[in-house]
């Protein structure tokens, strides 16, 4: 769990707060294209000046907006430092927390997240019925240190020194996923599979 303190977690609620407001929102959007005075931003929204003032005077509270003054005008720009500060800090703790989890109980959070229980199916081997508890991928994750945890519990699925044909490794992956040949494509660029012009085969023999 990540560690956050009580300054820290006072700054997170003042931001929520500060940003819940749907006018300072647009306030900082416009801002993240340009500089703006007062009057364009009150143009642009459609707001009275004292209002547009009044919503800038908290962001410049809550350091996210700097002013400019150029002669008798005065520029708002967002601080970019002021805006991400926050965010940039909270993604180094959850970084930080992350790298220090245990291996073993980060893939399993990683396949508890993306594969989910389908049902368990019945299986019947010389008089003996075997239950199989069977899972579908719920998405193909787009984080490369996810996804390939989930590729290597989809490799699993072949058995090593094992040559498969391209239709029956479909099939294996179509239980699992539609897009089977997303599955079958990553497997082998993430090479935990090998391919000829028939033949697939498991490459990693360590049991994954």
């Amino acid at each position: 769990m990540v560690q956050i303190s009580d300054q820290e977690m006072e700054r997170i609620v003042n931001f929520l707060k500060v940003m819940a407001d749907r006018s300072r929102f647009k306030v900082l959007a416009l801002l993240s294209e340009r500089e703006y005075t007062v009057k364009e931003l009150a143009e642009a929204l459609d707001l009275k000046e004292p209002t547009v003032s009044w919503h800038l005077n908290m962001l410049r509270n809550h350091d996210m907006v700097d002013v400019r003054p150029d002669g008798t005008s005065r520029y708002y720009r967002l601080k970019q430092e002021g805006v991400h500060g926050l965010l940039k800090n909270l993604k180094e703790k959850a970084q930080g927390e992350e790298a220090q989890e245990d291996s073993d109980d980060y893939e399993r959070r990683i396949l508890n997240t993306f594969f989910q229980k389908e049902g368990v199916r019945e299986y019947v081997i010389e008089d003996q019925t075997i239950k199989v508890v069977h899972h579908r991928l719920k998405e193909i994750p787009t984080q490369l240190k996810k996804q390939r945890i989930v590729l290597r519990r989809l490799a699993q699925e072949f058995e090593p020194g094992v040559h498969y044909t391209e239709k029956q490794v479909n099939e294996t992956l179509k239980q699992f996923y539609p897009d089977f040949a997303t599955l079958r494509r990553y497997l082998v660029d993430n090479k935990l599979m090998a391919r000829d012009t028939r033949l697939y085969w498991r490459t990693d023999e360590r049991g994954l």
